[in-house]
Parts: structure tokens; sequence; C-alpha cells
């Protein structure tokens, strides 16, 4: 940052620039020029061979167009020597020769336009050999260089140039010859500190020290600033990984901080910052780095909706026999309808085989009608008034038919959250060109391979779900006989109607209703048994329990070759070269800070 650093810019009235004698050649020469002074001034914190001070000279401006000097020229300059002047930390030496009335001598006019009050020029007047002596133009030059005329708060000062024919003099006889001018009449009436080559050398050292006491603070801030840049810079390159040693220190810590950021959001620890949340309105579906809370939401409606859609038909009259069973509301219609069409945004082929549809809704006597065609299409070698065991089963498989789909769709959106989590765990705890390879090599192929194993374990469930139905549960007979108890209390209220007709005698209906409450009674056992068994065998055993060891762990690490080490962890050469460039950059900034804290303390 050349603007950190303080620039003394030396503009001369004319162009010295030798054997420039066409167009192209000044041209090349000015940018040749442009190019050496950007290599010298550029990224000085990050360079050791620059010092504190740059002094850059600066070709005079072109006033106007020759054979030799082109408009292209006189832009190409100006616009080099505004680049320069506008810098706030810029001294300016503007350069005049006596040999040309300075009013015309446009260097003055820039360096009022960027220094309006003087507070950074130092006016520096050549050639005073060239006045005539005792003239006006004399006089008028004088005034300028007394501050008169042009005020400077830097003042002007005067040195005396090698005549023309003297130029292949030593610096000896150059200085002798410029104390002699100057102790002659009117010059040795000026103070001796404005006159001569040695009295400016003392004059910029002077200059350059008030200068430096007044910017340091400002400079220490900006260097400061550089540094915490370069710090963030430095930790977003992560560790260096240029040695196979480092690269397996680098991959086994990487594992560990991995491992440890899952298992806390497995097991619902939500210290580290990692977890925090920006947002306090985020919904609980998006709260994915809480793995833990985010597939507990999950669970939780997975449950809701196996209770609200689980069923394949549903009996309308059952809100009134039963206040506990499920009623549907035109509010919950359209959540089944919303919830069905989530299906259009799954992936999953094998879930778009399965469109959802809106559990159907039928009377009780419609539901024993069916149950009496399906007794028929079963009957064995039981006796009148009784049914197969087999009807249950039958009739259990057929109202828990949308059960494979929700579970599915309960599975996917669990494995896409996992997905999802690991991409940020692995954008936190690694580097961007280690997560590619890592996510390419193994994680992308665990993560399928975990969902692939969790369906598997899903179809198992739900094969035994479609055998005969066992069950074992003390609630199944007291539902059985709750729905009977139910059945009774209705008829016995209808008996005392006037217009109530005892019913025929039907022991076919008799045993299917037998059928029905049976079926009604068992499916709410293995409704909370699926529930359970799905979240706990399919969601926990296989895609959270295992999750950490999908991504990477040291055990994989110690399991590897020194090629597949390399092929991970190796660093790019782009990188290499800029962790150089940056560690450079971080010593010189540390070394300045601290010589500017110890010329603060002096």
């Amino acid at each position: 940052m050349a603007s950190a650093w303080l620039n003394f810019v030396s503009i001369r009235a004319r162009v010295a620039m030798a054997n420039l004698d066409t167009p192209l050649s000044l041209r090349n020469g000015i940018l040749e020029i442009m190019e050496k002074i950007q290599d010298n001034t550029k990224d000085q914190p990050a360079r050791c061979d620059n010092n504190l001070l740059t002094l850059v000279d600066l070709p005079g401006l072109i006033h106007a167009k020759n054979k030799s000097q082109t408009e292209e020229d006189i832009i190409t300059i100006r616009e080099l020597v505004d680049e320069y002047i506008k810098n706030e930390r810029t001294v300016i030496l503007a350069v005049i020769s006596a040999k040309n009335d300075y009013a015309n001598q446009i260097i003055l006019e820039y360096c009022r336009k960027v220094d309006p009050k003087g507070i950074r020029t130092l006016g520096i007047i050549t050639k005073p050999d060239m006045l005539r002596p005792g003239s006006d133009n004399e006089k008028a030059w004088l005034d300028l260089a007394c501050n008169k005329d042009i005020k400077l708060d830097l003042g002007w000062h005067i040195v005396k140039n090698r005549e023309d024919g003297d130029m292949a003099s030593s610096f000896e006889h150059r200085n002798a010859s410029e104390r002699t001018f100057f102790f002659k009449e009117p010059y040795r009436k000026l103070p001796h500190e404005m006159l001569g080559i040695g009295a400016l050398r003392l004059r910029l050292s002077k200059l350059l020290r008030d200068h430096l006491k007044k910017e340091i603070p400002g400079l220490q801030q900006e260097l400061s600033e550089v540094l915490t840049i370069t710090y963030e810079d430095l930790e977003k390159l992560g560790e260096s990984r240029a040695t196979f040693q480092e690269q397996i220190t680098y991959l086994t810590k990487t594992a560990m901080s991995v491992q440890a950021l899952t298992e806390a959001a497995i097991q619902g620890r939500y210290d580290n910052s990692f977890f925090s949340i920006e947002d306090s309105e985020i919904s609980p579906e998006n709260n994915t780095a809480r793995l833990r809370a985010n597939v507990q939401y999950y669970n939780g409606e997975f449950s809701r909706n196996m209770q609200r859609y689980g069923r394949k038909t549903m009996i309308v009259e059952e809100q009134r026999l039963d206040p506990g069973e499920f009623e549907v509301e035109p509010r919950v219609e359209k959540e089944l309808v919303a919830w069905a069409q989530t299906v259009d945004q799954n992936t999953d082929n094998d879930v778009r085989q399965h469109e959802p549809s809106l559990p159907k809704k039928v009377s009780r006597d419609q539901a024993i009608d069916h149950a009496i065609q399906v007794m028929k299409l079963s009957r064995g070698r039981e006796l009148p008034g009784s049914f197969n065991p087999q009807v249950i089963g039958q009739l259990f498989r057929e109202q828990s038919e949308p059960w494979r789909l929700i579970a599915l769709l309960h599975l996917d959106a669990i494995a896409t959250t996992c997905s999802v989590f690991v991409d940020m765990v692995l954008d936190r705890c690694t580097a961007p060109d280690l997560k590619k390879r890592l996510w390419a090599s193994k994680v992308e192929r665990s993560l399928k391979d975990a969902a692939l194993s969790a369906k598997m374990e899903l179809q198992r469930i739900l094969d035994d779900k479609d055998r005969h139905p066992i069950t074992y549960s003390y609630t199944y007979a007291a539902n059985v006989q709750r729905n009977r108890n139910i059945r009774i209390q209705q008829r016995i209220k209808e008996g005392f109607k006037d217009d109530y007709v005892t019913p025929a005698a039907d022991m076919d209906r008799a045993a299917a209703e037998e059928a029905f409450d049976s079926e009604r009674a068992y499916y709410r056992d293995e409704m909370k048994y699926f529930i359970n068994v799905v979240t706990k065998q399919v969601i926990e055993r296989h895609l959270m329990i295992t999750l950490p060891t999908q991504i990477i762990s040291p055990m994989d690490i110690a399991l590897m070759t020194e090629e597949e080490i390399e092929f991970l962890a190796g660093e790019p050469q782009d990188i290499r070269e800029r962790r150089k460039f940056l560690e450079d950059r971080r010593a010189l900034l540390e070394n300045g800070l601290e010589t500017f804290r110890f010329a603060l303390a002096r």
C-alpha cells in the first residue's frame, strides 16, 4: 500500500530525457519510467527492500506538442503527475526554472489544485544565475523565494545548477561554485537555510522527521488494519501443508474437528459458535446446523403425518362416536393437499412412482360392506358368524398402504438435511480444495450408501408390516373391546328412538364388524410401533449414528497411503505462493509496528 508511506515527488519544469528524438522514443521512454516508478512503489509494506522514504523524480510537464512530443505524451505525463501529487501523504517538490516567468510554469497551477493552502508543497527555484543582477525580474524571483508572492507553508529554496559548459565537473566543484554564487549580493542577505544543495538536504531531513511525527499514529493504525487483514487471509488458507508431516497433521486435526462438531450436533450440544443462530426467525426446518433439533422437528412431522394421512380411508361418523379419532376439516384438507404437493419437489424416483392421495372419506356402513366383500373373498373353514384371521391382515394392509410413501418422504428429508449439514461442517473445518477432494473421494459416496442402507432397512420393516398380523400389546384387546362398547352404546341409543326398527340378524355383517374393529385396534398399535421403529432403526441407526464416520475420521487417515494423503491434503502451488507472500508481509508489518511503537515511546 503505497499510500501508507511518505513520498517526496520532484516535478521538473522540463523533460529530462536524453536521446528521445522521436514521438515513439519519447512515448516508450515515458512508459519505461512509469513502469520503474510502479515497480518501486507498489505493495511497499510487503517488500522488505523498501525504505520509509520514497523519492520519485517525475518527468517535467510538457506545455505544447511538437514533432517529438505528441498530445498523447502530454496527457500521459499529466496523468502520471496527477496520480502522485493528489496523494495526501506526498510532499511535492515543485521545481521551477528562473529562465522563464514563474507565472507561466504550469506546475504551480497543478500544486495549487491539489494543495490549495500550500501545506505540503516546497518550491525549489533553479538557475538563479540566469537572472540579470539588479533587474526587476530578479527582485520578483527573490520576493517569490521569500514567500511574499505565492505563499507555501513549507516555503521556497534556491539551488544553482551546473552551467552548460560545466556539466562534467565534479560534485565538489559544483558545490563550491554554488557557495561562491550565493555569497554574492543579493543572495547573501537571504537566510542560509534556504540556499544551496547542502541546506536543502538538511531541510528535507527535518521535513521528513516532522512529517513522520505527524503521520506515525495514522500510519500505525493503517498498518494494524493491513496486518489484521493479513492474519485473516492466512487463517483462511489454514495450516501449511507443504510436507508430508504437515499434511498428515492437518488431516488429523481436521478429522478431529469434524468429528467433534458432528457428534455435538447429533447429541444436541450447541456450545460451539458453529451452532449460533444469527436469524432469530429461522424456521425449524431450516435449522440445519443444529442437526439434532432439525431431525427432532422432522421426526415430529413424520409422526403427525402418519396420524393425519396414514389411513387410506376415514370414517366420517367416528368423530361423533369417538372424539379421540381424527376429523377431516376443511383446514386439514388444505394441509393434506399442501403436504401431498411436496412430492413434486422430491427427486427420488422411487417416491415419484407413488403419488400421494388424500384419505378417502367413507361411512362406517360402507367400510363394513367392504369388509364383508373381503371376508367373502377370503372364506376358509370358519363357521358362520366368524371370520378368517387373514381378513384382519388384508384390511390392515389396505389401510396402511400410504405408510411407505410417508416414510420415504421422511427418510429423504433427513438424508438431505444430513448432506447439507456435512457441507456446512466441511466449510467450517476444511480449506476449499480439501473439501472438494474429500467430497468427491469419500463423503458423497458415504452419504449415498447411508441413504441406501436406510431405505433397505425401511423396506425390511415394510415387509414385516405386510406379513401376518402379530401383536402382544395389551392395548390391542382393550381397543377391540372399546370399539365394541362404542358400537353397542350407539345401538342402544338408536333403540330408544320411536321409529327404530330392529334389523334382521346378519351373521356376515356381525362378523365383518368384529373384523373391522379388530383391524382398527391393530392399526393403532402398529402405527405407534411403525413410527418408533422408523425413527430409531432407520433414521438413527443408518443416518445419524454413523454420520461422523461418513465424513472423515482419524482412523481413516491412519489407513491411508502416502499417495492418498498427498492427494487429499497436498497444497496447490498457487496457495503455497500466496501463503509465502502473506507470511512475508506479516513479518514486515509486525516489524514496522514494532518500529512505530519504539518511535512513539521516545
